[in-house]
């Protein structure tokens, strides 16, 4: 077994095969959340209050997932790069023989690459007020008019709320 660690082809098949089965998985997932387990303003094909689900989890969990697999594949990348370092160093110096255009690029290329990786947590999103989306809401009166609503049963008026929700006639709230 200590053989093994010591042989670098083996190694370096291993991680390759490793990252391929975690890129395909990431590919997967993204696929899933995507076209699958699609977000709630586009469940429209589907009724009201509904939560999908596969496997017990619902988009947010695969999104969890998908992002630790990707932060699985960035090390294996990384360690992947280690591996082939010398080689990456003797086609850099060929590629580009003058030394301070290989400082100047590798600069450019970490500062991008630094960028590229945080800048999710050097932005402020911006914040926009809506009106919820009707969903787990316990004030449904605003749905009709007053002498519509006074006058039926709570099954009958959340057959008619769901019908003018897929009509999309909503009414202002008094």
């Amino acid at each position: 077994m200590g053989n093994w660690f010591k042989d670098k082809t083996k190694i370096n098949l291993t991680i390759d095969t490793i990252m391929f089965v975690v890129l395909m998985a990431i590919t997967g997932i993204g696929f899933l959340m995507k076209y699958v387990l699609v977000p709630g303003y586009i469940r429209k094909m589907y009724d009201d209050n509904v939560e999908l689900y596969f496997l017990g989890l619902n988009r947010h969990g695969w999104g969890s997932i998908h992002l630790w697999l990707g932060f699985l594949l960035l090390s294996l990348l990384a360690f992947h790069i280690i591996l082939h370092w010398k080689i990456i160093i003797s086609i850099f110096q060929r590629m580009v023989p003058i030394k301070r255009w290989r400082i100047v690029i590798s600069v450019i290329m970490l500062v991008i690459g630094l960028f590229m990786a945080l800048f999710p947590f050097l932005i402020k999103p911006k914040q926009l007020l809506h009106e919820p989306r009707h969903r787990n809401r316990n004030d449904n009166t605003y749905l009709f008019p007053s002498n519509q609503h006074e006058s039926i049963s709570p099954n009958e008026m959340a057959l008619k709320a769901k019908e003018s929700i897929l009509k999309g006639q909503m009414y202002e709230k008094r």
